[in-house]
């Protein structure tokens, strides 16, 4: 029993990455977008919820995988990495 909550539990985790990662491509898309035909009527204090949620769900990404190495369990991709390149972006 113990084992099938560790690959349930190791599911869930690699589903919230994945929905995690999707969601950081989709703002950096419509990012872009917005770049390319201007502010499009996004206010200062709506960008910087924006940045907030990402940022939110980044730290979450990286006390998972900290959780991950203190148990010694492997984790999809490096989430750190990633985490570092999106915050870059963000400035």
């Amino acid at each position: 029993m113990n084992l099938e909550r560790r690959r349930f539990v190791g599911q869930v985790c690699k589903t919230a990455l994945t929905i995690v990662g999707g969601y950081v491509v989709a703002m950096n898309t419509a990012r872009a977008a917005e770049e390319e035909e201007g502010e499009g009527g996004i206010g200062p204090i709506e960008d910087l919820m924006r940045e907030h949620g990402v940022l939110r769900r980044v730290l979450m990404i990286y006390e998972e995988g900290l959780r991950r190495i203190a148990a010694h369990q492997d984790f999809p991709g490096n989430p750190f990495l990633t985490g570092a390149h999106v915050t870059r972006g963000l400035a």
